[in-house]
């Protein structure tokens, strides 16, 4: 984080040395047999020396009546009170397992919570409830650190490394890698990806290189890749997949420290093995490499590659083309993918990225959310606690007519990624640059932004700009978002891409879901499919 950058974010009171804040954290740690100040400690690191642990007050909820609990909670608020001054963050863990203490926590923490909200002088706080469930907190919890830095003042910069207990999980993961589409000729599919979205070609495998059952190209665009591969017989597993789902996602690809230990661990909670443990080598070194199964013939590539440093892989080589003519397009990061299930799968496919890799829910919409007068779909929200990886999922839901998920099944043939969500800084430049290049938006109804102006009144947003381009807009209570959806990427009505601008918001765009499903379905009935 820059100076300037620092200075405009600190108020009065806030750290802005660069030292991590003063953490005063309340809880127990039920589950483990470290105190609550040591559990955080140990999973943030960059907190030693700065917490102090508030564990002891809670005897008094142990065994208390129920009678007993609002008095006794208020005795142990006024002690957390006093201390909370002191601290730069105040954090409240709530343990999910016990009835007895919840209660008695809960009102604590509603306390500390008013407290917070009262606080002068501008000292940054948190409040934090957070279940003490030992594999899902170690997911989560690296959230405290990044969290208490930011308010602080600080911050710990994108893409450093991860802390000791992030290293110490098996199934810890960097962040998106690599994102893999099979597809009927991906000499084409790399020029159209090329030329619409200012992808950069990177790296290439096929006959030349060794490689004699495929042809692979890899593009990139911030940290993002894509590899577009194409079989070279008729037999081959690629052709069956493009047979069967056209042009799609086969591979989601999740980066980890070590893919061997990742592994075994998910295959161990329950997922089904794909590719076991293998080593590839070459002169720029080794990358390691597994892969599970997930929903319908979609799999995640588990890659290591730490002590790697080639184009992309083994067996690719660089591939160098004239320099791209049209205008950047600025495409930063992979923010989330969509998968699309079978009606009464959806909660299914929640609970494996919940048992396997220690995801938790980050949000669900019912049909009542996202439907029109025709069709309705629902969606949960599956991510890793710290932001770096999102799976929303959706399925069906009963309606007058098909709906977009239904048609998604219907040519796809079963389940799979529906669209990849792409993050960029400037949303406005990004939707003018791929318009230049061709690419093809769905647009809302106009009257969604009558009253646009009047939502974003107190933000600096160029309504006419959104208006002009066709973006959607949203907001909550942690800030705002920008957004907008491509046309489909291949003939087959299956995947596109979103891009995305985020201020704050962690959301999905729930105020457009209605004018959003509107456009969707505007296009299935072009197609015949409504």
């Amino acid at each position: 984080m820059s100076p300037q950058r620092t200075a405009r974010r600190a108020g009065p009171g806030a750290r802005v040395d660069g030292a991590p804040p003063k953490v005063l954290v309340f809880g127990e740690s039920m589950n483990d047999s470290r105190s609550i100040g040591e559990l955080v400690v140990a999973l943030c690191p960059e907190l030693e020396g700065r917490v102090r642990p508030l564990n002891q007050p809670l005897v008094l909820l142990r065994d208390a009546k129920p009678a007993d609990v609002p008095g006794r909670a208020e005795r142990i608020a006024a002690t957390v009170a006093a201390e909370r001054s002191r601290h730069d963050v105040a954090c409240v863990f709530l343990h999910e397992d016990c009835d007895g203490v919840e209660p008695g926590h809960e009102i604590v923490a509603s306390k500390i919570e008013q407290a917070n909200g009262r606080s002068s002088g501008g000292r940054p706080r948190i409040l934090w409830k957070i279940g003490l469930q030992r594999r899902r907190m170690e997911a989560r919890f690296t959230r405290l650190g990044d969290a208490a830095l930011r308010s602080a003042g600080t911050g710990r910069p994108k893409g450093a490394p991860m802390t000791q207990q992030q290293a110490s999980d098996p199934l810890a993961l960097t962040g998106f890698e690599a994102i893999e589409l099979w597809v009927g000729n991906a000499r084409q599919a790399a020029h159209f990806y090329r030329t619409g979205y200012g992808f950069t070609p990177v790296a290439y495998a096929g006959p030349e290189t060794g490689v004699r059952d495929r042809a692979s190209y890899v593009l990139a665009q911030g940290s993002i890749r894509l590899v577009l591969t194409t079989a070279l017989t008729p037999d081959s597993p690629i052709a069956e997949h493009v047979a069967r789902h056209g042009d799609g996602v086969r591979d989601v690809g999740l980066g980890v420290l070590d893919a061997g230990r990742a592994f075994e661990a998910a295959v161990a909670r329950g997922a089904t093995p794909v590719l076991e443990p293998q080593e590839q080598k070459d002169e720029h070194g080794v990358l390691r490499r597994a892969a599970i199964a997930t929903y319908g013939d979609t799999i995640h590539s588990l890659v290591d590659r730490n002590d790697y440093s080639g184009p992309h892989a083994p067996g690719y080589t660089a591939w160098d083309v004239v320099p791209d003519p049209l205008p950047p397009v600025g495409l930063q990061v992979v923010d989330h993918v969509v998968g699309n299930v079978e009606l009464g799968r959806m909660d299914a496919w929640v609970d494996f990225y919940e048992r396997v890799m220690g995801f938790t829910q980050l949000v669900h919409f019912d049909d009542e959310a996202i439907s029109t007068e025709y069709s309705a779909l629902m969606s949960k929200v599956a991510w890793d606690g710290t932001g770096r990886i999102k799976f929303p999922i959706n399925e069906p839901a009963k309606g007058r007519r098909k709906s977009q998920i239904d048609e998604y099944l219907e040519f796809y043939r079963g389940p799979g990624v529906q669209h990849v969500a792409i993050a960029t800084g400037d949303i406005v430049a990004t939707v003018r640059a791929l318009a230049a290049r061709g690419v093809q938006f769905m647009r809302v109804p106009d009257t969604y932004y009558d009253d646009l102006a009047g939502r974003f009144a107190d933000l600096d947003v160029d309504v006419d700009a959104l208006r002009e381009l066709g973006i959607l807009a949203d907001r909550d209570d942690e800030g705002y978002l920008l957004q907008i959806f491509t046309k489909m990427n291949q003939d087959r009505p299956t995947v596109f891409f979103e891009m995305i601008e985020r201020h704050g918001s962690r959301g999905f765009g729930e105020g457009n879901f209605k004018a959003l499903f509107v456009a969707l379905e505007r296009e299935q009935e072009a197609r015949g499919n409504l």
